[in-house]
């Protein structure tokens, strides 16, 4: 006994030792800010910014009890990394372990090994052993004395494809419930996640930097500026980010417009060229057509040259990770890629669109390509491609005041599909549409947010002005009311090729009376030649539950990954808006093609999310109705983990809608 006892003591000092050098590694930068942090209830609190508490990061600690998880979200330069590495530094150690993971580190090949791992214990072991700092792995940190306390620090969420972050939470989900007096701490962007257990974790927001302490660093700053006292409104929302107060006052180059004349600023000032930056702006874009912010700097070099490699490495805006090489900041890669994109307009689809976001998990590729389009029209025609690809990217792209770079017009049509879509049926929807609305600071929002219904939305959308024709056909076309009659032209204006057009056509005939003969236009639409024509098809069958409809969106299973996800969530539509024998058909069909739907795990994800409708729309029976579609998903995954997920999922929907 007595031998265990040392051989346990003796390990235990050991982790306590590579604890020790890992802190002791963490250089903490100069000037040392002072960051606030707003707590909120839920993600709708937070996005309003209606926090129950504002405090100083360093109640970060307190903040976890008493169920240990605490996620932290910010904007892009918000000094998310700094703050739990002081954290780290100055609450956390030496009295307690902690393991580190930094995901900024992720890489491609990350993204084969992480596909490859079925379970949550596995997933948890991959991010311990890849990505730890020390070193150590969840059963050894499991292992330390009881009294001991331990931290799983998470840095970037946002570093990682949207599905892969997902699943890292609900690795944590499962970890956090069995793991002796452990806190675990997540940075991310600001962005809606799913919790297993929303109850569970408390959800903080780091605030910019308040004025004061903006002048405080200012004036201890080694060249005193006087560029602040003669900054105007945007300067000075600029200056209140942590990046961004760090490039000032090093002296590294300032527009001080937006993000992205900041970065242009900073690359000019260490000595690039126009020439230069458009062709390490290629190469930026490129390296991240490898899912990872880390890439292979031999790739990197043959596309940017070696002299401007080079004056990267110089300035400090390139370091090396390993054997491959990383921007010191992601924002100056974001920057980079974003730059290359509006120089290149033939490329703005979804291919493009998906490696510059990490197939949409991080949209400030988009918000920069937005700040650089001065040009109305130009703006226009990025906007309406992105709501072609993803309604939320086109809607983070005119987030906190990027909406003055488009017409009028266009700002009113997002703000009005996204207000409609505010009372969608299925809630995950609805609340990224009340999200996301929340961060468009346009005057013109108001009306929209407050908006209760469809007939006050209308009366917003009648008194809009404008001298656009095709805002005006527009606004006829948006303006179907339920007793209207169709348009005679259905098959056309869903194939538009204009989103504009070709989307408001899907949202407004799911609220119409179609007649069978306009359901069978829109079923042969579902296999098109075009994937976006035969998503909007999939979009606008749900609406109408019929054996037909059932069938061909059953058929749309089998299609490419976005018209399969419209598809899926179709099919859900019409098991709660049909009659008994529609519902059982409908969920059977999805049951029959469960190993078509787990292909893609976010439409995996997109499927748990699409059964939890609206209350006043879910029929009595809605928990025991779906049930079928949860016990296929337990025997398609065949691993114990994901069975209880789904054993959660299901209690979830009792707690909801009843049994």
């Amino acid at each position: 006994m007595s031998d265990k006892m040392n051989s346990h003591s003796s390990s235990e000092n050991s982790i306590k030792e590579a604890v020790r050098l890992v802190a002791e590694s963490i250089i903490l930068p100069e000037p040392d800010f002072s960051i606030s942090i707003g707590w909120a209830q839920s993600y709708d609190t937070l996005f309003q910014g209606m926090f129950e508490e504002v405090t100083p990061e360093s109640n970060i600690v307190i903040k976890a009890s008493p169920y240990g998880r605490i996620l932290l979200t910010g904007r892009g330069g918000g000094g998310k990394s700094e703050t739990l590495n002081r954290l780290i530094k100055n609450v956390v150690y030496p009295d307690s372990v902690f393991v580190l993971i930094r995901l900024k580190l992720w890489v491609q090949s990350d993204n084969e090994h992480w596909d490859a791992l079925a379970t949550n214990g596995e997933r948890l072991s991959y991010l311990f052993r890849r990505f730890g700092e020390p070193h150590i792995s969840p059963q050894q940190l499991d292992g330390l004395s009881p009294d001991l306390k331990r931290f799983v620090v998470i840095d970037g969420l946002n570093e990682v494809s949207s599905t892969t972050g997902q699943e890292i939470i609900f690795a944590l989900e499962d970890f956090a419930q069995y793991a002796v007096n452990t806190i675990v701490i997540v940075s991310d962007r600001l962005v809606r996640r799913d919790f297993i257990t929303p109850g569970r974790w408390e959800l903080g927001m780091l605030l910019p930097l308040k004025p004061d302490e903006v002048q405080r660093i200012l004036e201890a700053a080694p060249k005193p500026s006087t560029d602040f006292a003669m900054a105007g409104v945007s300067e000075r929302t600029l200056l209140s980010t942590p990046y961004f107060l760090n490039t000032f006052i090093k002296g590294e180059g300032f527009d001080g417009e937006d993000n992205s004349s900041q970065f242009h600023s900073y690359f000019v000032h260490h000595a690039l060229s126009e020439n230069e930056i458009a062709t390490v702006a290629k190469a930026a874009f490129l390296a991240y057509t490898s899912s990872s912010r880390t890439f292979n700097l031999d790739s990197f070099e043959s596309v940017a040259g070696s002299e401007i490699t080079q004056k990267l490495f110089a300035a400090g805006a390139l370091r090396h990770v390993g054997d491959k090489g990383s921007f010191d900041h992601h924002l100056q890669h974001d920057y980079l890629a974003s730059k290359y994109i509006v120089n290149h307009p033939d490329e703005w689809n979804p291919p493009t669109f998906s490696a510059a976001t990490f197939n949409a998990s991080s949209f400030e590729v988009v918000m920069m390509c937005m700040e650089q389009l001065s040009e109305k029209p130009k703006a226009d025609l990025f906007l309406r491609r992105l709501y072609d690809w993803n309604l939320n990217a086109a809607g983070y792209s005119i987030a906190e005041g990027r909406h003055k770079h488009i017409s009028k017009e266009m700002l009113y049509v997002i703000l009005a599909v996204f207000a409609e879509r505010s009372w969608d049926i299925f809630r995950s929807s609805a609340d990224r549409a009340r999200d996301t609305l929340g961060l468009i600071e346009a005057e013109e929002a108001g009306p929209f947010r407050n908006a209760r219904g469809l007939a006050e939305l209308a009366t917003v959308v009648r008194g809009l002005p404008s001298e656009e024709s095709w805002f005006d056909d527009w606004r006829k076309l948006f303006l179907l009311f339920p007793v209207d009659t169709p348009p005679t032209n259905i098959e056309t204006v869903l194939k538009d090729e204009d989103s504009v057009i070709g989307w408001t056509s899907a949202n407004v005939l799911k609220r119409l009376d179609v007649s069978e003969e306009c359901q069978l236009t829109v079923r042969s639409l579902t296999t098109h030649n075009s994937a976006t024509v035969q998503w909007r098809a999939a979009h606008v069958l749900g609406a109408f539950p019929s054996e037909q409809n059932i069938e061909a969106l059953n058929m749309s299973l089998a299609s490419e990954e976005r018209v399969r996800f419209g598809a899926t969530r179709s099919l859900i539509e019409i098991a709660a808006k049909g009659s008994e024998d529609l519902k059982i058909q409908a969920i059977s069909k999805l049951v029959e093609s469960i190993d078509l739907v787990t292909q893609t795990t976010w439409i995996v994800r997109e499927l748990e999310r699409a059964l939890f409708i609206r209350k006043d729309l879910a029929p009595r029976t809605w928990t025991k109705d779906v049930r079928p579609i949860l016990v296929a998903l337990q025997r398609s995954t065949e691993q114990s983990t994901e069975d209880d997920r789904w054993t959660k999922v299901f209690g979830r929907l009792a707690n909801e809608y009843g049994i």
